[in-house]
């Protein structure tokens, strides 16, 4: 679903909608200007409707929040900064360890936030974590000794069902189809921890090559369940 087209684009002065995109990106990267607390105050919201586009930058003190907006940062890479995406998902983890999110299985009922926002937050890093360390070959960050993927359960429908009669891009029915897919994804990632620590180890020069042969054993043992949900 495109959310804006070139049209509308082009009427706020941009020749395509990746230069707009990276116009807005370079604004947001300008405000944090190397200082943490600037970007928590000068957090970007972006919300796009079927005619225009509102872009502010409003004070925002939620950390939720805020790992919710990084999360989206992370997704921003070029040519001449290559590392942001990486930089960005450092920054969202540590916004969600603020409020727990990795504990979320521990989330009492009267807390501030629903359990099902902070594993749905959660697991979508853990996600983001997998795929950036396969696919720009780099280590993941949030470590099995910190989250074990394969003890928790994966985001599953009933975590998603506040989405699937309200989407306004995707019918009902997509919608549970949708989920279930991301529920096979958090299994794909869970099952993919053990490689991307293999391939790229936060220490490139291990001292113990038994304990790195021993994980490149514990591959083959890897059956991930892409059947549940």
């Amino acid at each position: 679903h495109q959310y804006i087209s070139l049209a509308d684009a082009k009427k706020w002065g941009a020749e395509s909608i990746l230069e707009m995109r990276n116009s807005f990106y370079r604004r947001a990267k300008d405000d944090y200007s190397g200082n943490i607390p600037k970007l928590w105050s000068c957090i970007l919201k972006i919300r796009l409707t079927q005619k225009q586009l509102l872009y502010d930058f409003g004070v925002e003190d939620d950390h939720l929040r805020i790992s919710q907006a990084l999360t989206l940062l992370t997704y921003q890479s070029t040519g001449s900064d290559s590392l942001s995406n990486t930089t960005w998902l450092g920054l969202a983890i540590q916004q969600a360890r603020l409020v727990n999110a990795h504990l979320y299985h521990r989330c009492p009922a009267e807390a501030r936030y629903k359990r099902s926002d902070l594993k749905r937050l959660w697991w979508s890093l853990v996600i983001r974590d997998r795929i950036l360390s396969l696919g720009m070959r780099r280590p993941i960050q949030i470590l099995p000794a910190h989250f074990d993927a394969f003890s928790r359960d994966p985001l599953l429908v009933d975590d998603l069902s506040d989405e699937i009669e309200t989407s306004r891009v995707y019918d009902s029915e997509t919608k549970r189809i949708l989920c279930k897919i991301m529920t096979s994804l958090c299994q794909l990632v869970a099952a993919l921890t053990n490689i991307s620590t293999t391939l790229y180890p936060l220490d490139p020069f291990p001292d113990c090559q038994g304990a790195q042969s021993a994980e490149i054993a514990s591959i083959d043992d890897i059956q991930p369940d892409f059947t549940t949900g």
